[in-house]
């Protein structure tokens, strides 16, 4: 899917996002922390698959001590929608991740808001629904 304009301007929120976002996923898989602290708001939610939320201080705590470890993000497709602000991601793909002492690869449905600080785009929220 492609992704939406939704305003003046919005094309290239849209790119700077996808953009964002790739670099995101390249970080979290290479353990890059200082570059997902960038990337990632301070006020962060993030719903796992499983249901249970982290904050951004959380999340980054499994990703730095290695309790969680990403080995791949692969999207099939995804589409972009910018609204002033914002920019939103809804994605169909799958991951691999190492947790709980073993490796689980489950296809999955993802949300992702980014918000605009300043210069910069963050990401705010992210929903992580398992599908079949």
């Amino acid at each position: 899917m492609s992704g939406d304009v939704t305003n003046a301007g919005a094309g290239t929120a849209i790119e700077q996002v996808k953009d964002l976002d790739e670099r995101r996923k390249a970080a979290t898989v290479a353990m890059e922390l200082d570059v997902l602290d960038e990337i990632l708001a301070d006020d962060l939610v993030w719903t796992h698959a499983s249901g249970l939320s982290d904050s951004k201080s959380e999340w980054m705590a499994k990703v730095g001590s290695g309790k969680v470890k990403y080995h791949s993000f692969a999207f099939d497709e995804t589409r972009y929608r910018a609204y002033e602000g914002a920019v939103v991601m809804n994605g169909r793909g799958s991951t691999s991740v190492h947790h709980h002492g073993g490796i689980d690869t489950f296809k999955m449905s993802v949300t992702a808001v980014y918000a605009k600080r300043g210069p910069s785009w963050q990401l705010v929220a992210m929903q992580v629904t398992r599908i079949a």
